[in-house]
């Protein structure tokens, strides 16, 4: 059965990722300079990492019926540090539907999706330091650079804001 999310931000949606529709995963790719500077993994790598990882929730992103994108996110409420245990872990879409708005309607619609869920108040998402369009495209949403690294990532954080609930 595959599951939708029922939120929608101007037809943009998120569809679980399952068996039996991970292989529309291959259709999906990055820009030739993203894969030029390892800045994404391939979509059906990076949905067998997921698949691997208990807490993780593997996600299309779909625009109307058509998937566009990919995101996963974790929930893992064994890691000790509260304001890291609800990761934005990666997020893409593809290289034909970039520069037309579309990763900042699905971001919205993800950060709206883990802060439903999340019982802590906090995202954290690591990138590198030299994706800038990434970098900006989180900035714009609020995420903030803490001082910690990630390997050679660095770490955001956004915090829910204290009007917004959680409902």
């Amino acid at each position: 059965m595959i599951k939708r999310i029922n939120e929608q931000t101007n037809n943009i949606s998120l569809l679980a990722v399952n068996h039996s529709n991970s292989l529309f995963g291959e259709a999906l790719h990055s820009t030739p300079e993203q894969v030029g500077k390892n800045l994404t993994l391939k979509v059906s790598e990076a949905i067998k990492e997921a698949a691997e990882i208990p807490f993780a929730e593997a996600y299309f992103i779909c625009l109307d019926q058509e998937i566009i994108g990919y995101t996963a996110v974790v929930f893992d409420e064994t890691i000790p540090e509260p304001d890291k245990r609800n990761w934005l872990w990666q997020f893409m879409i593809d290289q034909n539907y970039q520069g037309k708005g579309y990763a900042s309607k699905a971001l919205a619609l993800v950060i709206d999706h883990m802060f439903q869920k999340a019982k802590e108040k906090v995202i954290t998402l690591s990138t590198k330091l030299d994706n800038e369009p990434a970098l900006q495209l989180y900035k714009k949403f609020g995420f903030i650079e803490t001082s910690e690294k990630n390997g050679d990532e660095i770490i955001l954080q956004k915090y829910r804001d204290a009007n917004e609930s959680n409902d």
